[in-house]
């Protein structure tokens, strides 16, 4: 079975993803959902995540961003993280090109993960930007934060390069004539992530294929006639819903049996049940589903 994955990721990025798209689109339908702006983000997101079984984020940034100002993701979903080799692969090209270079006169992200820098600089290490992925506030500024930042420490004489993950920062830095390097996840690192996300949307489709069983019934006292009443509505719901309910009834209560997908469908991910409502209202008097 192909899944369809959707990877939301910053214009620039894509370029780099696409590396590794011969590989990933054999196994999958992969769909690309650039954005440029936090709010072009959030409109990306919010009108395409239906579509997939699963979606794959360019990075820790744009998926914190989504997860404080929209909510859980709640498809099986992965971002691309830098490895410390990633890591160490950037920090070789940068002291192969440039021999010597201070670390210290580096300014770039605060990474996402537990990374050691001594062994490679010593006592030394890199300045880093002022916001930080897990921040709300900073994330909502972030991209102005970090040209802000990099601007006055370059202008000041503070800084020799900028070695970043938001690579829409790519033109005004190269624009304002600052140097930069852009970090990236690897093609193995981006490809792992890929896999692990394939993994989450066949374990998903397993829960969601199980059979979910339930009991509907009206709340006593009720009225004569209320179980015939009960019957139509619960049909009426079920017709308008693609007769996803296998339903059998007796004088006093109805099972009710379809998946755990549908299950979630019909609560709104538990949340909030759409039958009860529906036969509530349909009927006027009280029901019980659980």
């Amino acid at each position: 079975m192909r899944f369809s994955i959707g990877i939301i990721t910053a214009e620039r990025s894509m370029e780099m993803i696409r590396s590794i798209h011969d590989e990933i689109s054999m196994s999958c339908d992969v769909t690309y959902l650039p954005y440029v702006t936090m709010r072009s983000l959030s409109s990306v997101y919010e009108q395409n995540i239906h579509r997939f079984d699963g979606v794959i984020f360019s990075g820790a940034f744009p998926y914190s961003y989504i997860v404080n100002h929209i909510g859980a993701v709640f498809k099986p979903h992965a971002y691309f993280e830098l490895t410390d080799r990633d890591y160490y692969r950037t920090f070789a090209r940068l002291l192969h090109q440039f021999p010597g270079i201070d670390i210290s006169r580096v300014l770039m992200d605060r990474p996402t993960i537990d990374m050691d820098f001594s062994p490679i600089f010593g006592d030394a290490r890199p300045m880093f930007f002022d916001f930080f992925v897990s921040d709300t506030p900073s994330l909502e500024r972030a991209y102005d934060i970090a040209m802000e930042q990099s601007l006055r420490l370059w202008r000041n004489g503070e800084i020799d390069r900028v070695i970043t993950r938001l690579t829409n920062l790519e033109a005004p830095l190269r624009s304002a004539g600052v140097p930069y390097e852009l970090l990236f996840p690897s093609e193995a690192s981006m490809i792992e992530i890929f896999h692990l996300l394939c993994g989450r949307i066949q374990s998903r489709m397993l829960v969601d294929s199980m059979t979910a069983s339930g009991i509907a019934a009206a709340a006593d006292p009720s009225p004569d006639g209320i179980s015939e009443k009960m019957a139509q509505s619960l049909a009426k719901f079920n017709e308008r819903n693609g007769m996803s309910l296998v339903i059998r009834g007796d004088e006093k209560k109805f099972e009710l049996t379809t998946t755990n997908e549908i299950l979630k469908d019909i609560t709104q991910g538990y949340s909030n049940c759409l039958l009860s409502a529906y036969v509530k209202e349909d009927l006027c008097v009280p029901v019980c589903v659980g």
